[in-house]
């Protein structure tokens, strides 16, 4: 993995643009302190360069910052360069299927100076054109230069695994791996997007290209985006997206599905680097620690004291288990109260608002992986997105049998649901809040609720939180933008089950956006590769097309989610670990706030931090504090978004070069 940056003009570039670059790359140090490079056009010599010509005034130039993975000689550094000068590519990413295509290129004339992928996209391009990127099967974002058309390509991935911004400012493009890098951009002065903020406060994440500054924006994924060097203009071309996908109701497939898992973990061990794998003791982790065979692992734990007091589950005796049974190398990671020291960094890394607590557990695994040698990883991220993994997924299916109750019986639901405790660890606090959340937004169709469900400020709860004369107050919708035309393309997908349409949102939204999201940048903090085996093209077109029975299936008097990804996990795994209860991959956060994190707390909570921007009724924030402390409600994770959130701001709205 690599990053990568670059700035675009239909005019030649002004002064100050080498500087800009250089600055814009060492942002991205990070991400590849192997090795970096410069191109641009006009430069005199057919290879990457080391120093830039500041006297030329070229209209692009390119910069990467290297992380040695595959081909580790000179030959590969980067931007690559062809035709004197006239194509040349900046590239971040893994094509798993680069040996394949280099034969298939090869005979149809191409010529390799390298062992690299990089090279093989470069002359996938040369033959094929810009519809090479639906020949790939791996993870990428890319710009490349091609000066005899006159155009600049940037690609991004199918499911968006790495991640590429793009700012327009003054008639200049400029992109980027990282959204920080722009705050080196001279005479970039960073302002809130409050419309994108107000997503975040609904989901805990930013959907679609807004980022959360104003006039900086993520190319969305399977997405090329096209910048015609006569006049600057650029076109947005959609090459994949799971919603054109064959939505054919296959049953079963399991030894097919085991087939396809070989392959794509087999596939992505190429390295020529060390490697290792998560392992939370979960069934995808798990899944992909088995498939790989002999390996270093890593698993996060936490202390008694976080145990006894959070709602947070264990899985280092699953993990333990399961690193005996397979014989790997596990690393225990313990989760020790320095969480106010992290969360700073960790935020910094994420550069774009994120409220999921699991970017540290991410964050601490990748820290120490390198500490161990180790540069690429293995994850188990998709399997619930792809296969219904999630506890939402089930209450879709539960929600259509309650509405066909008596309405009576659902009114004494809801009415019973209202006089169970609100938080704590005992069985009716627990059955109270998954009620609750089952229930809130039940009435509306099953994407409504299904959206409704993973909520934490819906849009009528922030009119509350928000002051009057804010700038939050001139929000007038609850979905806008890239997320709104999701779900009218989804609604439109009318004669799917609803549980293949939620299938399709998570994908299209919630897996890029946050998941994915915090994976890169808390990996690439560490200068480590993660790779997402079950999220392989082939896999993801696999799971689109088996039916709504065979990902959910009734075990034991209750639905069970992930059904075909469990069986054909049996050969692999113990039964303890296939039919283990789902735990998610998170943090004991109501135990930090309490203690590491209660200094924390009230400085960014408080009347010096978020109460000093003017965007919330601080009377609303300290309830939501003091429903919290007195255990009547449990805003854990409302106060964790509002702690970030102002961590977040401090660090780039406030940031001062």
């Amino acid at each position: 993995m690599c990053g990568i940056a670059g700035i675009i003009s239909s005019k030649p570039l002004c002064a100050g643009w080498a500087k800009n670059l250089q600055n814009m790359e060492g942002a991205l140090t990070h991400r590849g302190p192997d090795d970096f490079g410069y191109f641009w056009e006009g430069c005199t010599e057919d290879r990457p360069q080391k120093q830039i010509e500041t006297n030329l005034c070229p209209r692009l130039a390119f910069a990467h910052r290297r992380l040695s993975i595959l081909d580790l000689s000179s030959a590969a550094r980067q931007p690559l360069v062809r035709g004197g000068g006239k194509i040349f590519l900046t590239y971040n990413g893994e094509i798993y299927n680069f040996k394949a295509l280099r034969e298939e290129l090869r005979k149809k004339g191409a010529a390799f100076h390298t062992q690299s992928d990089t090279e093989v996209l470069l002359e996938a391009y040369r033959v094929w054109g810009i519809d090479c990127v639906k020949k790939f099967r791996g993870i990428f974002a890319f710009a490349l230069a091609d000066l005899y058309q006159n155009k600049v390509f940037l690609a991004r991935d199918h499911l968006g695994v790495k991640p590429l911004y793009y700012l327009h400012k003054d008639q200049t493009f400029y992109f980027a791996s990282e959204m920080k890098a722009f705050l080196k951009v001279n005479d970039f002065h960073p302002e809130a997007d409050f419309d994108a903020l107000s997503q975040y406060l609904h989901f805990l994440w930013i959907p679609g290209t807004q980022t959360g500054l104003k006039n900086v924006a993520k190319l969305e994924p399977g997405t090329i985006l096209t910048i015609d060097l006569a006049d600057g203009s650029t076109t947005q071309q959609n090459y994949w997206s799971p919603i054109t996908q064959n939505f054919s109701s296959h049953e079963d497939g399991i030894e097919l599905l085991r087939s396809e898992l070989k392959r794509a973990v087999q596939e992505e061990l190429v390295s020529d680097v060390p490697l290792g794998a998560f392992l939370s003791g979960g069934l995808d982790s798990s899944l992909v620690t088995a498939l790989m065979g002999p390996a270093k692992t890593f698993s996060v734990g936490y202390s008694k004291e976080d145990l006894a007091y959070d709602i947070v589950a264990d899985d280092l005796p699953y993990a333990r288990k399961l690193s005996k049974t397979l014989q790997v190398d596990n690393h225990e990671i313990l989760l020790s109260p320095n969480v106010s020291e992290l969360l700073p960094k960790v935020v910094w890394h994420l550069d774009e608002p994120v409220g999921d607590p699991a970017a540290i557990s991410s964050y601490l695994i990748c820290e120490t992986a390198k500490q161990n040698g180790l540069t690429v990883m293995l994850s188990g991220m998709g399997g619930d997105e792809l296969f219904a993994g999630y506890p939402r997924q089930k209450a879709l299916k539960y929600a259509a049998y309650f509405r066909k109750f008596p309405h009576w019986f659902r009114t004494l639901i809801d009415d019973t649901s209202s006089h169970l405790p609100a938080a704590g660890k005992s069985k009716k606090a627990k059955m109270g809040r998954a009620l609750r959340k089952f229930l809130q937004g039940i009435e509306q169709n099953p994407i409504d609720h299904y959206i409704s469900m993973e909520t934490y400020f819906p849009f009528e709860h922030q009119r509350k939180l928000v002051k009057p004369e804010g700038p939050f107050s001139k929000i007038q919708s609850q979905f806008s933008g890239e997320y709104k035309n999701i779900l009218n393309e989804i609604n439109r997908l009318s004669s799917l089950p609803s549980l293949k349409q939620a299938l399709l949102l998570d994908l299209l939204t919630y897996l890029p956006c946050l998941n994915l999201a915090y994976t890169d940048k808390t990996s690439m903090a560490h200068s480590v590769e993660v790779r997402v085996p079950l999220l392989d093209i082939e896999l993801v077109h696999f799971a689109l097309a088996r039916s709504e029975n065979s990902l959910l299936k009734w075990r034991r008097g209750k639905l069970e989610g992930k059904w075909l990804l469990k069986k054909a996990a049996e050969p692999f795994l113990p039964k303890e670990i296939i039919w283990r209860k789902k735990a998610g991959f998170g943090a004991p956060v109501r135990s930090w706030l309490r203690n590491d994190l209660k200094e924390m707390r009230h400085e960014l909570l408080g009347k010096n931090g978020l109460g000093a921007r003017g965007w919330f009724q601080g009377k609303e924030i300290k309830k939501i504090e003091e429903e919290f402390l007195t255990g009547k409600k449990d805003h854990a994770l409302k106060l964790w978004m509002l702690m970030s959130l102002e961590l977040w701001a401090k660090q780039y709205l406030d940031y001062k070069t």
